[in-house]
């Protein structure tokens, strides 16, 4: 999907436009979701919550999805969820502003 955008409507220098497509396409197939979730000690960049999952999203331009993965934990974005019963997975994902697309993802289940 997001490989298919034109170029020239591409202004991948920051963050925002791979934070506005992975938010819609959540939305679009009626996933419910917060974003920049904020907590002690940072924000997260999108949480889902499902009846039986709860997901911590961190999204990176042009750095790795293990840096992505390892802020959740740093950050304590998992920390509030604790006490819930659902299982938590974190995610991060890393995108590439040259190539315009997903550059690598790794994802840890608690």
């Amino acid at each position: 999907m997001i490989g298919s955008i034109p170029y020239d409507l591409w202004r991948a220098d920051t963050e925002f436009i791979f934070h506005i497509i992975t938010l819609l396409t959540f939305k679009n197939v009626g996933i419910d979701l917060s974003a920049e979730v904020h907590g002690s000690k940072g924000r997260a960049d999108v949480i889902v919550k499902t009846k039986r999952f709860i997901y911590v999203l961190e999204l990176k331009l042009d750095a790795s999805a293990r840096e992505a993965l390892d802020q959740i934990f740093e950050k304590g974005y998992l920390q509030p969820y604790a006490g819930d019963e659902r299982k938590k997975l974190a995610i991060g994902i890393g995108f590439s502003a040259e190539q315009r697309n997903i550059a690598d993802h790794c994802v840890k289940e608690l």
